[in-house]
């Protein structure tokens, strides 16, 4: 049996990921526009931008890219595309449903050791939506 530290460990990714929701990728492209709605969100944005250098990825998910279809105005999704596509470099995160069920697996083993089969986890990190 694992150590508490080396199964968390596994459970790691080789990257920090920071998740960010829709909300927080609209004040950001404000901010990025020059129109931030508190003066605080320009200092955020120069932190994300920092971090996104420093190697901190911020995915983005499959309701990222459903959110933004959304938008009607074209201009207002182009902004947000490119500000995503800057801070993101287009990683998006595994579907939930694959993560869901690889962790569903390795509770099990974990706690009654079935399946007793060698799992390889999933890749948590893509490129786009695909």
């Amino acid at each position: 049996m694992m150590n508490v530290a080396a199964e968390s460990a596994r459970l790691k990714t080789a990257v920090p990921l920071v998740y960010l929701d829709q909300w927080v990728w609209v004040r950001l492209t404000r901010a990025a526009g020059g129109a931030p709605r508190e003066p605080s969100d320009m200092r955020v944005l120069d932190a994300v931008r920092q971090a996104t250098e420093a190697g901190v990825v911020f995915p983005l998910s499959v309701t990222h890219y459903q959110e933004r279809s959304r938008i009607t105005h074209p201009r207002q999704r182009t902004d947000l595309a490119r500000t995503m596509a800057s801070i993101s470099h287009c990683r998006t995160l595994c579907s939930r449903r694959i993560l869901l069920r690889d962790q569903f697996l390795e509770a099990m083993h974990l706690s009654i050791g079935k399946p007793a089969f060698g799992r390889t986890p999933p890749e948590p990190l893509g490129i786009g939506v695909g």
